[in-house]
This record gives structure tokens, sequence and C-alpha cells, in this order.
């Protein structure tokens, strides 16, 4: 098993964000929509999808609000599972927070599989999990910017 922690930076109020989060991919969780990211190879020129699921957690602490994620390759083919927990951190000063993600996934074809994830196999899941937050962040921010801009007359 390969572990895998990423995490960005959003521009949005901690306790904005959380609910945002919780607002989006609620939605997605009990439609059963699927989000589909890219996976790059970048090495090889080539990009295959990945569809990703999102479910309710609970921390046993009652200090954050996990979201259950997992993804799979598009179609199939020798790319791994993963499945990890996504949620949203306090920044240090409250008017920012941290999207993280946190997992692990099993790099198919045993020991070759292994070795190629050494070589390139991590550096595509966090590229992979990059794109993912990157991509809940900006929606985030567009939501945040709605919501201030109607503030104003």
């Amino acid at each position: 098993m390969s572990s895998l922690f990423e995490k960005t930076y959003v521009e949005v109020p901690f306790a904005r964000a959380r609910q945002y989060l919780a607002d989006s991919l609620a939605d997605l969780a009990q439609s059963g929509k699927e989000q589909t990211i890219p996976l790059r190879l970048e090495i090889l020129h080539m990009t295959h999808n990945v569809v990703v699921h999102y479910a309710p957690s609970v921390d046993p602490m009652h200090f954050d609000q996990p979201w259950k994620i997992h993804w799979s390759p598009e179609g199939g083919g020798l790319y791994p599972d993963f499945d990890g927990q996504l949620c949203v951190r306090a920044g240090d000063d409250f008017t920012g927070c941290a999207l993280e993600l946190e997992g692990s996934y099993a790099p198919p074809l045993g020991a070759i599989g292994e070795a190629f994830d050494a070589l390139a196999g991590k550096h595509i899941a966090e590229s992979t999990a990059q794109t993912l937050l990157q991509s809940i962040a900006a929606r985030m921010l567009e939501r945040h910017a709605r919501e201030e801009a109607a503030k104003t007359p």
C-alpha cells in the first residue's frame, strides 16, 4: 500500500469553507453523480480519467467534518483505486483554510507496480489529488466571491 497526503490552501474563511464543502459533496453523494478528474501520465503524454465518489464520514472527536473519498479508473485499467478522507482545516488566522486529502492505494502488478509507483506512480497520484483539490478550491472561491458580491449594493 502507498499512502498519499496532499493539501491546498484556500482564501475562504474556515466556517464558510466547511459549509461549502458539505453542500457541494452532499449533493454529489446523495444524487449518485460522479465527478471525473484527469489522471495525467505526462511522461508518456497520456491522460486517463478517474471517477470520484464521496460519502459523509464521522470524526470520532467531532473536531472535523470529514468526507470519505474513493476514486477508480474510468473504464478500468492498470491504475489503482484510491480510498481516503477529505476535510477542511482552519488556517492560522481563520481567514483561509486548508483542504486536506489523505488516503492510500495499492499499486497493481505486485513488485512491478511498486517499482513503477516509486518511479512515477506516486507523482501521478499526487498530481491527481492536487487536480481534485484545486477543482474543489475553485468552486469554493467562486461561491465565496458570489456571496461577498451580493453583500454590496
